[in-house]
C-alpha cells in the first residue's frame, strides 16, 4: 500500500515537471517567433547555485547598474547577490511554512 502511494506521488511529480518543461518550450518559441527576442529562464539549484545563463545575466545586470550609479562592479555584484540570496531565502521559508 505504501509503495503504491509513493509511486503514484513520484509519477505525479514527473508529470508536473514534464508539463512545466513543455510550457517553458512553448513560451520560448513564442518569444523567439513573435517578439524577435530571446528567452532565458533564470534557474537556481536547491543549494543556491546558478545556471550559466543566469550567471551571464547577473554579470550584465551588475555592469549596467554599476555604470548607471557610478559604483564599482564588485560592489554592485555583491549587492545584487545579497538581494537575490535573501529573495531565495524568503521564498524557501514561505514554502516551508506553507503560507
Amino acid at each position: 500500500m505504501e509503495i503504491s502511494i509513493f509511486l503514484i506521488i513520484i509519477i505525479i511529480i514527473i508529470i508536473i515537471i514534464i508539463i512545466i518543461i513543455i510550457i517553458i518550450i512553448i513560451i520560448a518559441s513564442r518569444v523567439l517567433e513573435v517578439e524577435q527576442a530571446t528567452f532565458m529562464p533564470l534557474v537556481f539549484s536547491m543549494t543556491g547555485g546558478m545556471a550559466v545563463e543566469f550567471n551571464r545575466y547577473h554579470s550584465r545586470l551588475a555592469e549596467l547598474v554599476a555604470t548607471k550609479k557610478g559604483e564599482s562592479y564588485a560592489t554592485t555584484m555583491s549587492w545584487i547577490r545579497a538581494r537575490v540570496s535573501f529573495a531565495l531565502l524568503r521564498s524557501a521559508l514561505l514554502c516551508l511554512r506553507s503560507s
